[in-house]
């Protein structure tokens, strides 16, 4: 068995580590395959299962059809006088890509529809390679059976992000481009430990700046903010340079200036917008970069001093803020309140996640206890892992960032942990992981179609709020709600509608929509209207004792 495993190494991992991008390609091609199979013999269709994917199909399809770069008002949803949607032209520009090639044989909206599959899929490739070549430089000292079983262990644990659905091919969104760029600024961070590149930070700057571009509200700041607090730990605390830092912020204003001069919101440059990249992130992004060149060419000695500066630095940055955009546009909250009463608390990325998925977290804090008792190096990557696994425990939303720590940092561990001599025990803790990470990640395999039965309706359709985008692109009607923070006017007519019980009101909506059809939906099911469904439940309960 030594022997076999011995000879299976000296092929494979030379091979593996010279052509690593080869390697992760075939592997997920192989996956995506299978996965799509399975999809597909389960459903015998294929469809997104979410309302966002639709959405940007349709911002797509309405881009090349009409040939407009410029943000218009989105013409679907809260009709008849559509609403200004929050989403960018970067992931519009990523997928159309994937769409022509289907263009040559299929019309426009179903190349652009199965143009949608490839997107997710294509950053689960990047974020698995980006691990691998942040772990690289530490793997490379190890040998080469320990190496086999912790390429296969990152693998396995990149499979978890089924958790957070965010590289699920019938799903493409932002999240997958989110969770490659922290994917690749973390592995930029970690080989920073080992040989500084201002090249590397530079580009990790630049993907956060598109990362800001893709989803400003929240995902772009946080992913900036929290691995600046890192680079500046290291700076202070671990005695790294200060170009780390420097570079990585010039990176990422310039990526907020090009996007921000390229795809400007809608209203023009000067809009005060916090819900996307505007004029607001790209002075932030500047204060950013102007603190840090301060920080690194005032050549501050000594932790006091350095703390002491930087801190000087964000306090004159945030009070220049204030006075160039008043204290208003600053601290204006992000949704408003009617947004947050009907429509934030029921969307399920915003939600805490559920125990079961707090047990990575759980798990990761004995790493990382081990690594309080190490290097500074390892302390920071310790405080990052706190960092995003609180934040992820809190926002479902939050969690893929999480994992994309938790696997650099479960592999590095591993490194350390493989060290020892206990080849046995090191064999099956590998061997283990393999088997069982593939297995849970096939059984989450859950997800249903939006709409089963979706009517042959031609007009303006009241639906279920959820159900607006898909309706719309099959069935190309116009819907009142559209489930997105910036129509909050269709969303509260269209929970009117549903539920009021004044018969005036109910017709002088449903004329000031001009709503010609109604589909049913079964509200038992919907996650959207819990009030109605805690009364669902009362009357069948009375009825029942009745």
């Amino acid at each position: 068995m030594k022997n076999k495993l011995s000879q299976f190494s000296s092929f494979f991992v030379p091979s593996f580590w010279k052509h690593y991008v080869a390697w992760s390609f075939l592997i997920i091609s192989v996956f995506m395959v299978f996965y799509i199979f399975l999809f597909h013999l389960n459903y015998n269709e294929l469809f997104y299962v979410d309302s966002d994917s639709y959405t940007r199909a349709l911002r797509i399809s309405d881009w090349l059809q009409n040939f407009q770069w410029q943000e218009k008002i989105f013409p679907y949803g809260n009709y008849p006088d559509g609403f200004i949607l929050h989403f960018t032209r970067i992931c519009d520009i990523i997928w159309l890509v994937f769409a022509l090639p289907f263009m040559l044989f299929l019309p426009l909206k179903e190349a652009i529809f199965y143009g949608g599959f490839c997107f997710s899929p294509l950053f689960l490739f990047l974020t698995l390679t980006s691990v691998l070549w942040g772990v690289k430089p530490y793997l490379e000292k190890m040998e080469k059976k320990e190496a086999v079983f912790l390429s296969i262990f990152v693998f396995s644990m990149l499979f978890c992000c089924k958790l957070s659905h965010a590289f699920d091919f019938y799903r493409p969104d932002h999240h997958g481009l989110m969770c490659f760029v922290f994917s690749y600024v973390i592995a930029a961070v970690l080989r920073s430990y080992i040989k500084e590149s201002k090249t590397e930070m530079f580009t990790a700057g630049i993907l956060t700046g598109c990362g800001l571009w893709a989803s400003s509200a929240p995902e772009g700041l946080y992913i900036a903010g929290v691995v600046l607090l890192v680079l500046s730990i290291d700076v202070v605390f671990c005695k790294q340079s200060t170009q780390n830092p420097l570079y990585y912020a010039l990176g990422f204003f310039y990526a907020c200036l090009a996007a921000w001069l390229i795809n400007p919101p809608y209203g023009g440059w000067f809009v005060l917008d916090n819900t996307r990249l505007s004029i607001i992130h790209v002075v932030i992004s500047a204060f950013i970069l102007l603190s840090f060149a301060a920080w690194h060419f005032g050549k501050f000695n000594g932790t006091f001093k350095q703390l002491l500066s930087l801190g000087g630095f964000t306090i004159i940055s945030f009070l220049a803020l204030i006075l160039l955009f008043g204290s208003r546009n600053i601290f204006a909250p992000v949704y408003e309140e009617h947004v947050l009463k009907y429509f934030i608390p029921y969307i399920t990325e915003m939600r805490p996640v559920n125990n079961f998925l707090l047990c990575p977290v759980l798990a990761g804090m004995l790493i990382t206890s081990y690594f309080s008792v190490r290097n500074p190096y390892e302390r920071s990557l310790g405080i990052l892992y706190f960092i995003t696994s609180f934040t992820g425990a809190l926002i479902s939303r939050f969690y893929p960032y999480f994992l994309s720590v938790w696997i650099t940092m479960y592999a590095y561990g591993l490194i350390i942990l493989m060290g020892k001599k206990d080849e046995d025990n090191k064999y099956k803790i590998a061997a283990f992981l393999y088997i069982i990470c593939p297995i849970f990640y096939l059984s989450l395999f859950d997800y249903e179609p939006l709409n089963e039965t979706i009517p042959e309706v031609h007009g303006v359709v009241l639906a279920d709020t959820f159900s607006g985008p898909e309706l719309i692109w099959y069935k190309n009607v116009d819907t009142v709600a559209s489930p997105y923070h910036t129509n909050i006017e269709g969303i509260i007519d269209n929970r009117t509608m549903w539920f009021t019980s004044d018969e005036n009101e109910l017709k002088e909506l449903l004329k000031k929509r001009k709503v010609t059809y109604i589909t049913l939906f079964d509200i038992t099911k919907s996650i959207y209207y819990p009030e109605q469904k805690k009364k669902h439940r009362q009357t069948v309960r009375q009825s029942h004792y009745r």
